[in-house]
């Protein structure tokens, strides 16, 4: 698909989703990146078929395996003190050198064109763009190193901030930047759901470069503007009537543009309301929906980068992914930044009251509050403070996301 999917990159990100049907799965490999990567999918808890190849002890260390799939074993690890994701082709798995190499090739020249046009372009991808760092053979095996980035899908983040302005607002304008980070060097990302568009706290990073083009006339999803519509609406929890519709029967049908420009409307309103956003955002946000309603291929995204409203929210830039280039891309003098994820936890033997498990019914985390020894043992309580009731003990998985 011209720009391979880093499977990688996603798999170790560990990117929390909640709804499958949110992305378009189009391939069978697609499906085995969601099932690894949704917050509601069971991680793979059991390491047994993965194999740390020896010879990457001497360049890796406190490795352990954060989820696999049919060919590969995703780890997480330290390197140089920095805390990196390697992803390990399985043993008789056909050789991934070359695919692999072109992956990284991609990301990094994503990166080497923000160094070329320098300045804040090269600031913003050290703060939004994580990259490749190597593919390189252990022994018999592939392996495929990244930068780590957060592993909080922003469509689970949504739901925990509803009642807090201040962060949706933070959070809304790094996605701005984020997004304008790859528009203004050229680029679009063309799948920003709620698992490509992570957070390590606050924090906010793109991930799964591979359907990045340059500018274009992408309907729904595949049209950056419209997925930062729809996580403005998302985060500021405006109404239904405002929200970005995620089915439509025609893009280019006079009733679709009506239906899409009154819900436009009913989100600058929103805005203004929730976010008390000034003029000069709502007249650059209406540009970009108006344009985003007639298809075009400039985004407008640099309107709201602009915009006194996202500057004053986005915070600081830092460096949160240096990346040299192998000398071909100079520092760009901001601050390095050092996400900290979240720290391994216990994934083996019997879960029971105190752990954080996956509840493999609702396909969510939850803390365990009781444990009777029954056969239905358990019973959970989620972030949000309700209770399941008794659960089977096949119910309760241990899962590296809880």
């Amino acid at each position: 698909m011209g720009w391979s999917r880093p499977s990688l990159f996603l798999c170790y990100l560990g990117v929390h989703a909640s709804r499958v049907d949110e992305d378009r799965v189009k391939t069978a490999e697609d499906a085995l990146v969601v099932a690894l990567l949704e917050k509601e999918s069971v991680a793979a808890s059991d390491p047994s078929g993965c194999h740390w190849p020896s010879e990457l002890r001497t360049q890796y260390t406190d490795e352990y395996v954060v989820g696999q799939g049919a060919t590969a074993c995703v780890y997480l690890g330290k390197f140089k003190g920095q805390t990196v994701a390697i992803k390990v082709a399985k043993p008789n798995e056909k050789n991934n050198l070359a695919m692999w190499q072109k992956e990284c090739n991609d990301m990094q020249q994503l990166r080497l064109d923000a160094c070329a046009k320098g300045g804040k372009a090269q600031q913003l991808a050290e703060n939004f763009l994580p990259t490749c760092l190597k593919v390189d053979k252990a022994g018999s095996s592939v392996f495929y190193a990244m930068q780590a980035a957060g592993t909080t899908g922003i469509s689970d983040f949504a739901r925990t901030v509803k009642h807090d302005v201040t962060a949706q607002k933070h959070v809304f304008a790094q996605v701005v930047a984020a997004v304008y980070a790859l528009h203004g060097i050229g680029y679009t990302h063309n799948d920003l759901h709620g698992h490509n568009i992570v957070l390590s706290g606050t924090d906010v990073a793109l991930i799964d470069f591979g359907e990045i083009k340059g500018h274009h006339r992408g309907l729904g999803y595949k049209h950056d503007a419209n997925s930062v519509w729809r996580w403005a609406a998302t985060l500021a929890d405006c109404p239904e009537d405002a929200q970005f519709p995620r089915l439509m029967k025609s893009w280019f049908s006079k009733a679709s543009k009506d239906k899409l420009t009154r819900r436009s409307q009913n989100l600058l309103s929103c805005l203004k309301q929730r976010w008390k956003a000034d003029d000069e955002f709502i007249k650059g946000f209406a540009t970009i929906l108006e344009e985003a309603i007639k298809i075009t291929p400039d985004q407008h995204v640099k309107l709201l980068w602009e915009s006194k409203f996202v500057q004053e929210n986005v915070g600081p830039l830092s460096a949160v992914f240096p990346w040299s280039g192998n000398g071909q891309c100079t520092a760009s003098g901001l601050a390095k930044k050092t996400l900290k994820p979240k720290q391994r936890k216990n994934s083996s033997g019997r879960p029971t009251v105190g752990d954080k498990v996956m509840n493999k019914q609702s396909r969510k985390c939850c803390k365990i509050t009781e444990d009777d020894a029954s056969t239905m043992p358990y019973r959970c309580q989620y972030d949000d403070g309700s209770k399941t009731l008794f659960l089977r003990k096949e119910l309760v998985t241990w899962a590296s996301e809880c």
